[in-house]
């Protein structure tokens, strides 16, 4: 996504990897080779490429959660993004295990991001105004001018976010939303029932 009024390029969630080096070890044994993981055919750096957006413009990425088909780490990719998570991520996952450190059931998140003395990630919880929006709680004006609102979408793990995109043409506006894993059971009802709505994956 792009924001021009401040040139900011925004991802949301990374998606997945095929390469086991960028998880933790129970992520890499248990979950990437069980489930046969593949990487998109195109990396996210070659689609931004064709797009003629370099990796090094993207300065935010939100994670709608910390799970490894979501959210892995992205200063390689990404070296001047900051990545955001939802309210409560920390709590449940710091400090978290290294990738090299051997599987400890203790350690549920990735300590890149929530070591609390030697995370490699620059990273943070969403802070600021959390207001109502439409039937959610808690949403975040993330720009500060109805573009981007980040909501509050507990359910699927603690820190779970869903989010509504504003756009205009000039002259017909549209909303398209965006979900995880939940989204079908948090987010569609409320959609659905304030009017017509088309989903892609």
């Amino acid at each position: 996504m792009y924001h021009p009024s401040t040139k900011t390029h925004l991802f949301w969630d990374v998606g997945l990897s095929q390469d086991p080096k960028e998880y933790t070890q129970f992520v890499a044994e248990h979950t990437v080779k069980l489930l046969y993981a593949r990487s998109p055919r195109l990396s996210l750096i070659e689609q931004l490429k064709k797009r003629g957006v370099q990796a090094e413009d993207i300065s935010v990425v939100i994670f709608s959660h910390h799970h490894w088909d979501h959210s892995r780490p992205i200063r390689s990719m990404f070296p001047n993004a900051t990545g955001y998570f939802g309210l409560g991520t920390w709590d449940h996952f710091a400090p978290g295990l290294f990738h090299e450190e051997p599987y400890d059931p203790a350690g549920k998140g990735d300590a890149n991001f929530f070591h609390p003395t030697k995370a490699t990630e620059r990273s943070k919880e969403l802070s600021g105004s959390w207001i109502p929006y439409g039937p959610f709680d808690r949403a975040m004006d993330f720009f500060r001018d109805g573009s981007l609102w980040v909501l509050d979408a507990p359910g699927h793990m603690p820190g779970n976010l869903a989010a509504v995109v504003c756009t205009s043409d000039g002259e017909r506006s549209s909303a398209l939303l965006l979900w995880s894993d939940k989204g079908t059971t948090n987010c569609s009802p409320a959609v659905v029932s304030a009017g017509s709505v088309r989903v892609s994956t």
